[in-house]
């Protein structure tokens, strides 16, 4: 389902004014809160937390969130089989098959954590980023328009995956019980993108998705 977001007609050149959308759909997350609570302490365990850097999200350098840049889920074994379902949600979005390269992270949130309001690109070459919805519990994620941020509210329901514009600014309830909230962050970028916005040094880090 493609939800759209524009502003009102601008009275003159001076007013702010935006135009765009994003994507909801439904996949099939079974087993995948085990597989990433099961690899989570191996993956802290094999990062390094003086490079850890949590993208602002507030859950700070011990999180899984803040290795982001030192692990992909596209990459692991036990998770590579969500590039393809990403590939092909993005297609069913744009209606573009264009390759796609992407970097994939699992965000666990214990008892009274959230995510803080963040975007994950502004620049020229960003594109799409994308959440999955994997064990959310009574929980929203919110989308804020450009300028004025009036807020979209999402409910988590296991199994959303939505995509949107990397630049856009979003934020979540806390979790409030003692089953940890787990979601799937990824960011995504076309041919242009990865050859001319991603540093040659991290180049190996985003997995071209087929």
């Amino acid at each position: 389902m493609i939800i759209k977001f524009k502003s009102a007609k601008p009275y003159h050149k001076f007013n702010p004014w935006y135009e765009y959308d994003i994507w909801e759909g439904q996949i099939n997350v079974e087993g995948l809160a085990n597989t990433v609570l099961e690899i989570e302490k191996s993956i802290l365990d094999e990062t390094e937390k003086s490079r850890a850097y949590d993208g602002d999200t507030g859950l700070g350098k011990d999180s899984l969130t803040s290795r982001f840049a030192q692990f992909n889920l596209f990459q692991i074994e036990e998770t590579k089989f969500l590039g393809e379902i990403v590939k092909n949600e993005v297609q069913l979005y744009t209606k573009d098959n264009s390759i796609l390269y992407g970097q994939c992270w699992a965000n666990v949130m214990r008892k009274g954590e959230a995510i803080g309001t963040h975007s994950h690109a502004i620049g020229m070459h960003a594109y799409l980023s994308g959440n999955i919805a994997v064990q959310t519990i009574e929980t929203s994620t919110y989308y804020l328009t450009p300028y004025f941020e009036e807020i979209y509210e999402s409910k988590n329901e296991d199994g959303k995956i939505t995509l949107f514009p990397s630049w856009v600014k979003h934020y979540t309830d806390a979790a409030l019980n003692d089953i940890e909230r787990i979601t799937i962050g990824f960011d995504l970028v076309n041919s242009e993108g990865y050859e001319k916005g991603i540093n040659d040094a991290k180049k190996d880090h985003w997995e071209k998705l087929q």
